[in-house]
């Protein structure tokens, strides 16, 4: 899969390493208050999360920051 980029952000998969920065994402009330799933408690949740409903997904991609490469 080819990453596209532009000035400022990348749109790439999603990696094992973006465990972390997903986990902030999805616990965070806010940032979930209009998405079909709940606000994740622990990382173990997030990474079942990962394996069930993004590893391998086809449209299922990352919005990062160029600068950290981080998802947003």
């Amino acid at each position: 899969m080819l990453n596209i980029e532009t000035d400022k952000f990348i749109l790439r998969k999603f990696s094992m390493q973006d465990m972390y920065d997903l986990h902030i994402l999805l616990s965070d009330k806010s940032v979930n208050t209009f998405l079909p799933w709940f606000t994740h408690n622990s990382i173990k949740e997030t990474g079942e999360f990962y394996e069930n409903r993004i590893r391998g997904q086809q449209y299922c991609f990352a919005i990062c920051q160029k600068e950290n490469n981080s998802p947003i």
